[in-house]
C-alpha cells in the first residue's frame, strides 16, 4: 500500500515549482501525495480542488495581501485552524511543510504521523523586530524538536542550524534546480537589442527600479521584468514611464522556457542586508546556468562567488546603479565578454539538474519512514 504525503504550503500553488518538483518525484516513486495550499490572495476561488499529473491539490482561502506583516495574523490564524482540521481525521504518514510559516502545523499537528520541515529560506534571514525574532525562535524550537526530517536549500542552512537539531532527525541538502525537461531544445530567439530579463517573485522593488533606471540610459537595451509578487504593483504602477522596460506579469512554469529564449542576461540582483541573500543559491542562478545565460548577481555572496570563480556572469553591489551601468555599457562595447560566459555556462550546466537531487529525497524519505 502506498505510503500517504501531504504536503502543506502558504501560497497558491500556481504551481510552486520547487514543491511541484518534490510532490512529482515522490509520486514517481511510489508515495501518495497531496498538497494542501493557503490561496491568501484567492486567486484560484475557482479550483479549490485540482489534480495535477497524479496529484491532488487542496485550497483553502483565509484572506490576506502578501508582505502586509501582521496584518496577515488573522488569515494566518484561521489557515492554522483550517490545517488542523482538514488533517484531523484523515491518514497521511508523512506531514511535509514548505517553508516556516508551515511548519508550525507540522509541529503541532503530527501526532502518530512523521514530520518534514522543508527549510526554503533562513527563517531568521529577514530584518525582523526583536519581538517577532523571539517569537520565530520559539516555533522554531518546537519545529527542530518535532521534525524527524528536515530538508535545507542550501550547505549553510545545515551549518548554521546543526546545534538546534536532534541527533536522530534525518536531515538532507536538497539544491532547488531545475528540471531538465523544462528547458530541453531550447532556442535562442535573436534580437538586436540586449535583453536583460528578470524570472521570478517580483519582490524587490529597489533592486528592480534601479535595472529599470539604468536600462533606460541606452537605447538599444531592452529590460523585461517576468513574475508576480509584493513589489509587482509599484513597478507595474511606474511602467508608464519607461520607454525601454517591459513588465508582463504572472506566469505559469510551462511559460518559463520563453521568457529564457528571449533573454541574453539574467538579473539575479537583490537586498543584500538579508541573510537570505548573502547566503542562498537562487533557483534563478541555477535556470540561468543550465540554460547558459550569463548572470547579473550579488557581489560578495556565496552565489555572487561562484558566479566570479566560475566566470560566468557579472556580480555587482545591489547599492551601485554605476557598477550595473558599466556591466551594460561594457557587454555592448564588446559581445565577445558574453560569447566567453555562454562557454563556461556549458560546461558546469550538467551539474544542476534536478534529478541528481531527487534522488536524495527519496532517500530521505526512506531514511524517516525506515521504522515503519
Amino acid at each position: 500500500m502506498s505510503k500517504k504525503v501531504l504536503m502543506i504550503v502558504s501560497n497558491g500553488f500556481d504551481p510552486d515549482p520547487r514543491v511541484y518538483k518534490e510532490a512529482k518525484a515522490l509520486r514517481n516513486n511510489g508515495y501518495d501525495v497531496e498538497i494542501l495550499c493557503w490561496d491568501r490572495e484567492n486567486d484560484y476561488l475557482d479550483k479549490e480542488i485540482e489534480v495535477l499529473e497524479g496529484i491532488k491539490i487542496k485550497r483553502v482561502y483565509p484572506y490576506a495581501r502578501y508582505s502586509t506583516g501582521i496584518k496577515q495574523i488573522k488569515a494566518y490564524i484561521k489557515f492554522l485552524l483550517e490545517a488542523r482540521k482538514y488533517i484531523k481525521d484523515k491518514k497521511y504518514d508523512v506531514i511535509h511543510t514548505h517553508d516556516f510559516e508551515c511548519a508550525i502545523i507540522g509541529g503541532l499537528f503530527k501526532r502518530q504521523r512523521k514530520f518534514i520541515w522543508d527549510m526554503h529560506e533562513f527563517y531568521d534571514g529577514f530584518n525582523h523586530s526583536k519581538i517577532r525574532a523571539f517569537i520565530y525562535e520559539v516555533i522554531a524550537k518546537i519545529c527542530f524538536n518535532k521534525s524527524d526530517g528536515i530538508v535545507f536549500v542550501v550547505p549553510e542552512q545545515e551549518s548554521r542550524y546543526k546545534e538546534k537539531i536532534k541527533c536522530n532527525t534525518k536531515t538532507e541538502v536538497i539544491m532547488n534546480y531545475p528540471e531538465a525537461e523544462a528547458f530541453d531544445g531550447l532556442r535562442n530567439v535573436p534580437s538586436h537589442k540586449l535583453r536583460i530579463s528578470f524570472i521570478g517573485n517580483v519582490r524587490d522593488f529597489k533592486s528592480l527600479k534601479s535595472l529599470m533606471d539604468v536600462g533606460e540610459k541606452f537605447p538599444n537595451v531592452l529590460i523585461n521584468i517576468n513574475g508576480y509578487g509584493s513589489a509587482y504593483d509599484e513597478l507595474k504602477g511606474i511602467e508608464s514611464n519607461y520607454k525601454n522596460t517591459v513588465i508582463t506579469g504572472r506566469y505559469s512554469y510551462e511559460e518559463i522556457r520563453k521568457y529564457y529564449e528571449n533573454t541574453d542576461i539574467v538579473f539575479a540582483v537583490y537586498n543584500s542586508e538579508l541573510p537570505n541573500t548573502v547566503y542562498s543559491f537562487p533557483v534563478k542562478g541555477a535556470e540561468a546556468i543550465i540554460c547558459c545565460k550569463p548572470i547579473i548577481s550579488n557581489s560578495s555572496t556565496i552565489f555572487g562567488d561562484y558566479v566570479r570563480d566560475m566566470d560566468i556572469g557579472f556580480p555587482i553591489s545591489d547599492k551601485s546603479e554605476d557598477e550595473l551601468y558599466y556591466v551594460i555599457k561594457s557587454i555592448i562595447e564588446d559581445k565577445r565578454i558574453l560569447e566567453n560566459k555562454v562557454r563556461n555556462l556549458g560546461k558546469i550546466r550538467s551539474k544542476f539538474l534536478w534529478s541528481n537531487e531527487a534522488s536524495k529525497l527519496i532517500q530521505l524519505y526512506n531514511e524517516v519512514l525506515i521504522e515503519w
